[in-house]
């Protein structure tokens, strides 16, 4: 799976294996929002990331499967949807903060115009 951003073409996927995984998606979105020159960055940042989160939330899922199992069985997905919200936040600020800053540098200030009366 390739991507296509300002005329470079970024190996999203660095192997066939890995197609549709978390890590894919969230290094697409990143591709999209961070610059070149951090790309490698943002992809050891979210490797550990990978790394962390399950260390994290699978103790956290257990117990909430285990406490709400005979009152409502699929409470760990509202706890997925919830925990996802955040990070689609992040990521649209970050995405709207990279287009302003863009639109910034791509307009310059407009000068006036010169001609041979005003040139002197």
């Amino acid at each position: 799976m390739y991507l296509i951003v300002k005329k470079r073409v970024y190996s999203v996927l660095k192997d066939q294996q890995r197609t549709c995984d978390s890590y894919g998606i969230a290094y697409l979105w990143a591709a999209l929002i961070v610059y070149h020159q951090l790309t490698r960055k943002t992809s050891s940042l979210i490797s550990i990331s990978e790394a962390l989160v399950p260390v994290i939330y699978s103790p956290v899922y257990s117990k909430v499967y285990l406490t709400t199992l005979s009152t409502m069985p699929g409470a760990f997905y509202l706890i997925s949807a919830s925990l996802a919200v955040p990070a689609i936040a992040i990521y649209l600020a970050l995405f709207t903060l990279r287009r302003k800053d863009e639109r910034e540098q791509a307009t310059p200030e407009p000068k006036p115009k010169e001609n041979e009366i005003t040139r002197f």
